[in-house]
């Protein structure tokens, strides 16, 4: 979950960049036990894991809120 429920995009340098520092940390935390978040384009989110490429579409996301304190994302894999 933590590796598809985020707003970062890979850097060419290697890492991430995103519009907050938590959203990184969980995402580099994410690749430290395997999962590598590989890319996100045309609403379809590619994640490694065991050396299979596994994609995911992107249903609907709801962006972070101050009011309700968490982002939603649902996927059809």
């Amino acid at each position: 979950m933590i590796a598809t429920c985020h707003e970062c995009v890979p850097c060419e340098k290697g890492g991430f960049e995103g519009p907050s520092p938590d959203e990184v940390a969980l995402l580099n935390a994410a690749y430290e036990v395997g999962f590598k978040f590989l890319s996100c384009e045309n609403k379809v989110i590619k994640v490694e894991y065991r050396n299979k490429v596994r994609s995911y579409e992107i249903i609907k996301l709801i962006e972070f809120d101050s009011d309700r304190k968490r982002m939603t994302v649902v996927l059809k894999s």
